[in-house]
């Protein structure tokens, strides 16, 4: 009789590469405990340098057709009479006309290092090299029915970012959305939403309470801030400058994604303004 030795093979647990971009790139949306993680294009790029070379080209491709309209708008102009004192004057502003769909093409081009092509197992001499390096093509759009209307002055700079972290998004197979594809104020939250980051969704659990046996963590006061802060962006579009200088300065993207004291910061920038 023939001794058969049977060697078992160590099961090694599946990782995404997404699971090694450092915790400052993603953003985690929770709501009511469905979790949506959010990617920022720092990862992406983090995930390209990985991968290899790269380098994108844009372009504009919308169809012809009025990108921007005139139209009659209140203004504050100082007074003729009394330039400390402005008063409102009806004037013609041009503005980006919501009908009109904005479109870039975005096309990335990666050039695999070695280091990458031996984690895979690919040789040199593979063909399937050539096919790597085709490029990968991306569109995105902005118009009046995937923007506010806050972020309309900004329309073809966000139709070229979709197509961008679009492009990014396919060439590294990332499944998470990119928060720069959804553009600053098109996360709507209500009653138990909030994004926040990897670091700070951490310290909150640490911090959560017991309630009915389950633990919870403590958003209200969150929520209360942020939904003022957008109220007032609704009502304002001095506010919504206060907000996205804000943002800008504090690298936060959206609104949710401050932590408490920055947005009692923030909510106080607002009062001071008046909005």
């Amino acid at each position: 009789m023939t001794d058969k030795t049977v060697t078992q093979t160590e099961h090694v647990p599946y990782k995404n590469k997404t699971d090694d971009i450092p915790p400052e790139f993603i953003i985690v949306q929770n709501k009511n405990g469905n979790v949506q993680k959010l990617i920022r294009l720092g990862g992406l790029q983090y995930l390209l340098d990985r991968m290899g070379v790269y380098k994108i080209q844009t372009k504009e491709v919308s169809e012809v057709g009025e990108k921007f309209i005139t139209v009659e708008q209140d203004v504050l102009v100082p007074s003729k009479a009394d330039p400390s004192i402005k008063v409102t004057e009806k004037r013609r502003i041009k503005k980006f006309n919501p009908e009109y769909e904005v479109v870039y093409e975005c096309t990335l081009y990666l050039i695999p290092s070695k280091e990458y092509l031996d984690s895979k197992g690919i040789t040199p001499d593979n063909p399937c090299i050539e096919l790597l390096k085709l490029p990968t093509v991306a569109h995105g759009t902005a118009s009046g029915s995937n923007l506010r209307e806050a972020m309309y002055p900004y329309a073809e700079v966000m139709a070229e970012t979709r197509a961008v972290v679009r492009a990014m998004r396919f060439a590294t197979g990332c499944s998470y959305t990119a928060i720069d594809e959804i553009g600053n104020s098109d996360i709507d939250i209500g009653e138990g939403v909030v994004v926040q980051s990897v670091g700070e969704m951490a310290g909150l659990m640490e911090d959560a309470v017991m309630k009915n046996g389950i633990k919870t963590t403590p958003t209200a006061e969150r929520n209360n801030l942020i939904i003022k802060i957008k109220n007032a962006r609704k009502k304002s579009k001095g506010a919504a400058e206060v907000i996205a200088s804000f943002l800008d300065k504090n690298n936060a993207g959206v609104v949710e994604n401050l932590s408490v004291d920055k947005l009692n910061e923030l909510a106080a920038l607002l009062d001071k303004a008046g909005a």
